[in-house]
């Protein structure tokens, strides 16, 4: 993955305050540490300028430390808005995704990865998530064994997406 200025977009796939699914404590806790790394991440990087909010369904339910981060902020959840953002962007390079959650927010949301892969496969973008900027539904990291389509990156802590069919044509 290159890390030249600019190259990296960052989406971040819902970053709630409290996800639907969760009716207690202790996941404000773990998403309090995860939105940490992830502005962490994107604070530690001069290759990522545009940081995408894709928060579904409300505006208002978005955890108030994203708001934090000293990048330049989006708020699309539409592919043709998407679309149009990265006309006008052609340096991009690279999307990484991360946020929650990983079993389906993050994977089949409009810009989840399933769909960004379609969008973006004839744009020659690659699509890649920070390992430590993801979560499950049952508060874990991504793991690579369990995620055929994922191959580990050679920047370490990252993934990218390379479905298996992909690999087999």
């Amino acid at each position: 993955m290159k890390c030249e200025n600019g190259s990296n977009l960052v989406i971040i796939i819902d970053p709630w305050q409290q996800p639907w699914w969760v009716q207690c404590l202790f996941f404000l806790d773990v998403a309090r540490k995860l939105y940490l790394r992830i502005k962490k991440f994107l604070h530690s990087r001069n290759d990522i300028n545009d940081v995408i909010i894709a928060s579904y369904k409300t505006h208002k339910k978005v955890d108030f430390r994203i708001y934090t981060i000293k990048k330049n902020l989006y708020h699309i959840t539409d592919e043709n808005i998407f679309l149009d953002f990265l006309d006008k962007r052609p340096y991009i390079e690279n999307v990484i995704i991360t946020g929650l959650a990983w079993e389906s927010c993050v994977r089949s949301r409009p810009l989840g990865y399933e769909n960004l892969y379609k969008i973006l496969k004839y744009r020659n973008i690659g699509i890649y998530i920070k390992e430590d900027c993801i979560l499950t539904y049952a508060d874990t990291q991504f793991i690579e064994e369990n995620n055929p389509d994922w191959m580990k990156s050679s920047t370490p802590g990252f993934y990218k997406y390379a479905p298996l069919y992909e690999k087999i044509n």
